[in-house]
């Protein structure tokens, strides 16, 4: 993740009263994040909201059939995290807009 990317994310997260920054006594360059009441309030409801997502996926698919779709998820983001995808791909030349008269 883009280090403004994480630190957008954090300024909302923030913002929404979800976390809060406190300085660390041991380093004094690092700031640490905790979660607030709210915050972790968010994060109990996540973990609830999982948990029932994934139980409902275990009883409609076949667990042969969940474990080829994380073998093929992993293929693809090993090949995404590899940045070679589009080494060999060179864009087609567009084609001119034509105008009508």
């Amino acid at each position: 993740m883009e280090t403004r990317s994480l630190t957008r994310i954090l300024r909302s997260m923030e913002e929404r009263g979800l976390i809060y920054k406190q300085a660390d006594t041991q380093d004094k360059r690092s700031v640490r994040i905790f979660l607030t009441e709210e915050g972790l309030r968010g994060k109990e409801i996540s973990r609830q909201t999982v948990r029932h997502f994934n139980q409902k996926v275990r009883e409609k698919i076949p667990q042969a059939q969940l474990d080829t779709l994380f073998k093929v998820i992993g293929q693809i983001n090993a090949m995404i995290e590899s940045k070679s995808l589009f080494d060999d791909f060179t864009p087609k030349p567009l084609r001119p807009e034509t105008t009508s008269a």
